[in-house]
């Protein structure tokens, strides 16, 4: 009796694991398991899905932009010299730039150009256990790591209000993945809205208040960067420090003196294009999709200011050349823009030079 008890019960754990490993890998939630990288619908976890994208096809780009989902909208293969990938990860950190870095380079991957997407996120947030390890899971290298990765996946307890969710910006934006050209995304319905309507969306209830990070991280930062600018020295890659815009919601609540101190580090290392800062796009709404993340516009007007290209009409304040010999004027410059938007809540006439 106990031993036909015992035996039904391992059928029955079988079975409920079967069905579970089956479900997950049908529906494969993170594009981890079968989908092919034109097949994604749904945020994947990006850090699996373009690496090993990048190292199944090592001779199809040799350029690549890294930064969070913000730089998604740095169209970089516009530009009439790279084969350039967007290698944005959803709230991307420097830890996994660095670490994508070292795995292309390990792997053979040739490149020729990095572009770093830098905010106050990079510097200020450290991810921790509270975040979907589903989703922020880096790339396994080893063959232990491979299989702890996938076992991973495949016993996933299925949750169908997660995979409802999931399927929500398809609905509510028009989201659109293109991993395997460009690894940018597109949020086709909200941008034909914002343009058929642009006063609905800058009046809407999205830009009402801004968010802070508190955190502190620069001298995590400043290795992760120092050592990406070393790897790319000794590889002969040229690498482009890019400051991101950033709405004035979030800039006015910044620290401004860990936030000047970082540029003046950051100069220390190499020289960086500021997109950030009280200019007349950051505090112009119309040119962000939410507080967080400015449009492909935006990013059009960043390359051809970087690279001198003829991609889009860029207002002349926006997108400062800082070096080492500069950094010092212009962080006296930056000050002086903070406290003139904050007396005035307008822009300041723009005299640098």
């Amino acid at each position: 009796m106990i031993r036909k008890l015992i035996v039904k019960a391992a059928l029955l754990a079988v079975a409920s694991l079967g069905s579970i490993i089956l479900y997950n890998y049908i529906i494969d939630c993170y594009s981890v398991l079968r989908r092919n990288i034109n097949q994604i619908e749904v945020t994947p976890n990006d850090k699996y899905v373009k690496i090993n994208y990048i190292l199944n096809n090592k001779e199809k780009f040799d350029s690549f932009v890294f930064g969070s989902s913000r730089a998604a909208h740095i169209h970089a293969y516009k530009l009439k010299e790279g084969k350039w990938y967007n290698m944005f990860y959803w709230m991307g950190i420097p830890t996994e730039w660095l670490k994508t870095v070292r795995v292309l380079l390990k792997n053979n991957v040739r490149i020729k150009n990095i572009m770093l997407a830098i905010d106050e996120y990079s510097y200020t947030v450290d991810r921790g256990p509270i975040y979907d390890e589903y989703l922020f899971t880096f790339y396994p290298e080893t063959f232990t790591d491979r299989a702890d990765f996938f076992f991973k996946y495949m016993v996933k307890q299925p949750d169908l209000i997660e995979l409802k969710d999931m399927y929500k910006p398809i609905k509510k934006w028009g989201l659109v993945f293109d991993f395997e050209k460009t690894g940018c995304y597109y949020l086709r319905k909200l941008e034909r809205d914002i343009e058929l309507n642009p006063q609905a969306h800058m009046n809407s209830g999205v830009f009402i208040h801004g968010v802070k990070n508190r955190g502190n991280r620069v001298k995590d930062f400043m290795y992760e960067i120092t050592e990406i600018d070393r790897l790319c020295r000794e590889n002969n890659i040229n690498l482009i420090f890019v400051f991101n815009p950033i709405i004035s919601l979030n800039y006015e609540l910044e620290d401004m003196d860990l936030f000047v101190d970082m540029k003046k580090r950051v100069a220390g290392v190499r020289d960086y294009w500021d997109f950030s800062g009280f200019n007349s796009i950051g505090t112009n709404f119309y040119y962000f999709t939410d507080i967080l993340h400015y449009r492909p516009v935006v990013g059009d007007m960043m390359l051809s200011r970087i690279f001198n290209e003829n991609i889009a009409r860029v207002p002349g304040d926006f997108g400062i050349h800082v070096t080492k010999d500069n950094v010092e004027r212009y962080a006296g410059f930056l000050k002086e823009q903070m406290d003139y938007y904050k007396k005035t809540r307008k822009v300041m006439p723009f005299n640098y030079k």
